[in-house]
This record gives C-alpha cells, sequence and structure tokens, in this order.
C-alpha cells in the first residue's frame, strides 16, 4: 500500500494541476488515519499495550505530512478546501 501511495504522489507532484484530487485525498485520509488510531487504541482499552510517545508520535507525524501536502501543492488555498468551493 505504501508504494501504491508512494507512486500516486510522485504522479500528482509531476501535474499538479490535474491531480490536485489526488493530492487533498491522500491528504485527507492521513489526517483521519491520525485521528482514528488513537481514538481506536483508548476506546478499545488497549493503551498499556503502546507507548504513549510512540502512539501520539506516530499520529502526529501523519498529521504534519497531511498539512504539509495540502500546504505544499500548488494552488493551495485552505479557506477554498474547507469551503469546498473557489474563493474569489
Amino acid at each position: 500500500m505504501d508504494i501504491g501511495v508512494s507512486v500516486m504522489l510522485f504522479r500528482a507532484f509531476r501535474h499538479p494541476e490535474g491531480n490536485a484530487g489526488v493530492i487533498e485525498g491522500i491528504a485527507v485520509v492521513l489526517g483521519v488515519v491520525a485521528m482514528v488510531s488513537v481514538i481506536s487504541v483508548y476506546s478499545l482499552g488497549i493503551a498499556d499495550w503502546f507507548s504513549r510517545s510512540s502512539l501520539w508520535g506516530h499520529s502526529l507525524l501523519r498529521l504534519g505530512v497531511a498539512i504539509l501536502l495540502l500546504r505544499l501543492h500548488p494552488g493551495a488555498d485552505l479557506a477554498r478546501l474547507v469551503r469546498g468551493r473557489r474563493v474569489a
């Protein structure tokens, strides 16, 4: 799966205008997975199995990569991404 996402990002960054949806979609998925992993560990009661620094560090790393993807791709307008439409 990691190789597939890497290939998608490589191709999207080579032609960013046509593949902005791919970059935004991967960033959103990374953000959701970062939150879900922490919530699931605590809700299942298995937080003792993992070190807190590892669990939170991994989630913060995913969230950081998602923010980096949204900020670096050309035409990144966070207001448009949040509202779902173009800003005049």
